[in-house]
C-alpha cells in the first residue's frame, strides 16, 4: 500500500501506483473537477504525475496561489495556440503567468483591434472545448535531473472552461529599438 499524508495529516492509502488525477478522483469529483496540480512532498506538480511511493499529498485549485500560477501557465499555451492559428505569421515572444494573470508577447506587424482580441479569445474556447491533451517537454541536459518532477500546466479543459468564461482581453502596444511593433496581450482573470 501507498501512504498519502493530506494537508489535514490524515492517511489515504492507494494500492498501487496511481496518476494525481486518478487519486484525486477517489477522494471526489468535486475536487478533481476544481483541481489545477497537486504540490508532493512540497514540490509542484501537474495532474499527470504518477504516485509510486509514501508521500504528502495536496490539491491545488484556483483558491490557491499555485493553482492559479499553473492555471495561467496553461492558459497562455493556449492564447498562443489560438493567436497562432488565426495569424500564423505572428512570431511568440515570451508568456509568463505573473503576479494577477499572466501576458504573451507577440511580434507582429500592427496591434490588434479590439474585434481581434474578441476573435483571438473564442479560438482560446474553442482549443479548450477541442480537449486538447498537453504534453510535458522535457530537456535531458546534463544538468538536470531526470528523475526530479518538473511544474507543468494543469491537463484538463473543464477548469479552463470554467475560467476562461470569466476572462477578458486586454492589450498594449509598445514599440521595440527596431521599430517594429511587438504587441502584449494579457488575459486577466476576473477574481470573485
Amino acid at each position: 500500500m501507498i501512504k498519502l499524508t493530506l494537508p489535514d495529516g490524515s492517511i489515504r492509502e492507494i494500492e498501487s501506483a496511481q496518476s494525481a488525477a486518478e487519486v484525486i478522483k477517489g477522494i471526489g469529483m468535486g475536487l478533481y473537477k476544481a483541481a489545477c496540480c497537486v504540490k508532493i512532498n512540497g514540490e509542484v506538480c501537474d495532474l499527470r504525475t504518477v504516485i509510486d511511493s509514501d508521500c504528502h499529498f495536496e490539491v491545488c485549485t484556483f483558491d490557491s496561489i499555485d493553482g492559479k500560477k499553473t492555471f495561467w501557465h496553461t492558459a497562455s499555451h493556449i492564447l498562443a495556440q489560438a493567436v497562432k492559428r488565426l495569424y500564423p505569421a505572428a512570431k511568440l515572444a515570451i508568456g509568463p503567468a505573473i503576479e494577477n494573470g499572466f501576458y504573451y508577447d507577440f511580434d507582429l506587424e500592427k496591434p490588434f483591434t479590439p474585434e481581434e482580441l474578441e476573435k483571438i479569445e473564442g479560438e482560446m474556447k474553442k482549443i479548450v472545448k477541442e480537449g486538447i491533451a498537453l504534453e510535458k517537454l522535457s530537456s535531458h541536459l546534463p544538468t538536470l535531473s531526470l528523475s526530479s518532477r518538473k511544474w507543468t500546466s494543469l491537463t484538463r479543459s473543464s477548469s479552463v472552461r470554467s475560467t476562461l468564461t470569466r476572462a477578458s482581453l486586454s492589450h498594449s502596444t509598445s514599440r521595440a529599438s527596431s521599430s517594429t511593433s511587438a504587441q502584449v496581450l494579457t488575459l486577466w482573470t476576473q477574481l470573485p
